[in-house]
């Protein structure tokens, strides 16, 4: 297709800016279970209903113009490896459920609405209701909010949970350049994935409420869990930043993204 277009192209027609450069659109692909969404080039690609074999279910993939790709979320990883994508994960008292390992072959229904979307700022809302391995899980909900320098977001569930966040797939390594991870607790925590000395990103989660509102005391905690998980970009960690709360019965959390040139 390349060869075609190099014979037929007009050299004289002057480059401008592409869709992918302009973004303002927002849309899903409902025989590919994905949702893709770009705000002035800030892209993110989020799978539904993952093939196990393949991806994750969650927030797979996220582009910044001009930042080392590799640094934000940029590929699932298959449920062999570890399924791992940005997306909620909860305690309750007995396992871990990660929204990034439920699949097409588990039960998943969620439907999906543009809240707006603009060249300047999109913002979506999906409701989730999965169940796994013959457990149901009461739905949740999550909406995400892009611009063009990051990526907000927030879900909130209505359940008994202890505690309550997102995994973010913090890259590693592919082959040739190794990243620089550093986690943080406290109120906000953070993740920091550094490459170099070009780029880095920071993801925070920024807020939890309840339906009394925000507590003045609460413990947010980013953990990198040992090991690696081969995706095929790379090799990634999986991070959770969750806070803890006991015996919660209805709770939302946020968190923001921020990629960036360095230097």
């Amino acid at each position: 297709m390349l060869a075609t277009a190099y014979y037929y192209a007009n050299d004289s027609i002057k480059e401008g800016p592409s869709p992918a450069d302009i973004g303002g659109f927002a849309f899903e692909i409902p025989d590919f279970h994905k949702i893709f969404v770009n705000v002035a080039g800030m892209y993110l690609e989020i799978e539904t209903d993952a093939d196990p074999h393949y991806d994750s279910t969650g927030l797979t993939r996220i582009h910044a113009p001009g930042v080392e790709p590799l640094i934000m979320p940029t590929a699932g990883s298959a449920e062999k490896d570890g399924s791992l994508a940005l997306g909620l994960i909860y305690y309750d008292g007995q396992s871990w459920f990660n929204l990034s390992s439920v699949g097409y072959l588990q039960h998943v229904n969620y439907s999906f609405h543009v809240m707006t979307m603009n060249t300047s700022y999109a913002a979506i809302h999906i409701d989730w209701n999965v169940s796994q391995a013959n457990q149901s899980y009461n739905s949740f909900w999550q909406e995400y909010y892009v611009y063009p320098d990051r990526v907000e977001g927030q879900l909130a569930v209505e359940e008994i949970l202890y505690y309550l966040g997102y995994s973010f797939p913090a890259f590693l390594y592919d082959g040739q350049t190794n990243t620089t991870v550093k986690t943080e607790s406290g109120k906000p925590c953070h993740t920091i994935v550094q490459w170099g000395e070009s780029s880095a990103t920071t993801f925070t989660i920024t807020d939890f409420t309840t339906r009394e509102g925000s507590p003045e005391q609460y413990t947010c905690t980013c953990k990198q869990e040992p090991g690696e998980i081969y995706s095929r970009n790379g090799y990634l960690a999986n991070v959770r930043c969750y806070v803890a709360e006991s015996t919660l019965d209805s709770a939302t959390v946020s968190f923001t993204l921020t990629p960036r040139k360095l230097g």
